[in-house]
C-alpha cells in the first residue's frame, strides 16, 4: 500500500471510532 491510501485507511478508522464514541457518549448522557 503506497503512504497515501494508508492514510486514507486510518483516517476511515478513525472518523468510524469517533461516530462510534459520540453515539455510545450521547446515549449514555441520555439516561
Amino acid at each position: 500500500m503506497s503512504k497515501r491510501n494508508i492514510i486514507n485507511f486510518v483516517e476511515k478508522d478513525v472518523k468510524e471510532y469517533l461516530d462510534n464514541a459520540i453515539t455510545c457518549w450521547r446515549k449514555e448522557r441520555d439516561d
